[in-house]
Order: structure tokens, then C-alpha cells, then sequence
């Protein structure tokens, strides 16, 4: 990996292609932004809470949060809520995504707290918005969550490849072994379904 900045750029070029974060969501979010900066330590506290349920996930707060300091999560979610999409949001988010490659977690655990976030931050655009403009401002922020989710789930894939070459494994070799595991995993599954 060339670095934190240039990995989280390759990521975001190819997810965004996908559905991006938009301008107008960004300023969207930053004319919101006296609203919903309120929201980041109640949503802090919900994030930490939800990795304290499971020994897994208590290990990616403890990577993240040495000491109980949650400012890194904090200022991740201010930057989240403020509209402030850009480099410093998206390494944020390849560190979460090392946490929990570090702590043994799995990328579904990181699914299912995002997916906690988003029920949060849409109870918030609905008491904070109303029926107008809740829609509009939870979409943008579920846009920037989502590529947060996706650098996250990279980061730590890149954790396990960095592991793999760290070992001797070449990447031409880890790709051939991730698609030959991947079609005999699918052939099974379809096999398994019905659908061969």
C-alpha cells in the first residue's frame, strides 16, 4: 500500500463511480451542519455502545479508543454530519477498517453498526427536519456513511492482503486464490440452492 491517503483516493474513485457523494449533498450537509454537529456525541456514544456488546467488536474500540478516548470517533462522525467528506473522513475510516482487521472482528460486525448509525441519524433527520427536508438530509448523510462503509470493508481487506504479501503471498497469487475460492464457493452455493 502506497499510503493511508492514496489507498482511501483509489476506493473512493471506484465507489463513487457507483453513486458518489454529490456536491450538493455536501453543501446540503454543511448548511445543516448547526443541527447536526449537536448529534455527534450522542451518536459517539451509541457507536461505542453498540462495539461493547460483542468481545470482537469491544477489541476494535479498544484499538481505536486506547484509554476509553473516543475523539477519534467523534471527530469522524463530526466530519460525517458536517459535510465534511474529503481525506481526512476517509483515512478516518480506512483506521476503522485496520481496528477491526487488528482486533479479529469481521466486516459484518462494521455492517451492522453502520446500519445502527443509519437508524439513529434517520430518527435525528426526522425530530430535526420534519417531513420536508428529513428525506434530503438523511440521504446525503447515508451517501457519505455508505463510502465510509466501503473504505472500512477495504481497509480491511487491505489489512489481510498486506498480511498475505507480509507472508510471502504475492498479490497475482492471492487474487488467483481469492477467485478460485470464490467460483468453487459459488458453484457450491448455487449447487446448495438449486441453481446450478
Amino acid at each position: 500500500m502506497s499510503g493511508i491517503h492514496e489507498f482511501a483516493n483509489e476506493v473512493i474513485a471506484k465507489a463513487g463511480a457507483l453513486g458518489g457523494h454529490p456536491e450538493a449533498d455536501r453543501e446540503l450537509l454543511q448548511s445543516v451542519r448547526d443541527v447536526t454537529l449537536e448529534w455527534a456525541p450522542g451518536l459517539t456514544e451509541v457507536y461505542a455502545a453498540a462495539l461493547n456488546q460483542d468481545p470482537l467488536t469491544a477489541a476494535v474500540l479498544a484499538e481505536l479508543a486506547p484509554e476509553d478516548d473516543l475523539s477519534r470517533i467523534e471527530r469522524w462522525l463530526d466530519r460525517i454530519l458536517a459535510g465534511g467528506a474529503g481525506p481526512a473522513l476517509w483515512a478516518d475510516s480506512c483506521l476503522i477498517g485496520y481496528a477491526h482487521a487488528a482486533a479479529g472482528s469481521t466486516i459484518a460486525h462494521s455492517a451492522c453498526v453502520s446500519r445502527l448509525l443509519d437508524e439513529h441519524l434517520l430518527s435525528r433527520c426526522v425530530e430535526g427536519f420534519g417531513p420536508d427536508r428529513s428525506l434530503y438530509v438523511y440521504v446525503a448523510l447515508k451517501r457519505v456513511l455508505s463510502l465510509t462503509q466501503a473504505l472500512i470493508a477495504e481497509a480491511y481487506l487491505e489489512a489481510f492482503a498486506t498480511g498475505m504479501r507480509d507472508t510471502g503471498v504475492n498479490d497475482k497469487l492471492a487474487d488467483r486464490i481469492r477467485g478460485t475460492a470464490g467460483r468453487k464457493l459459488l458453484q457450491e452455493g448455487r449447487q446448495t440452492l438449486g441453481g446450478a
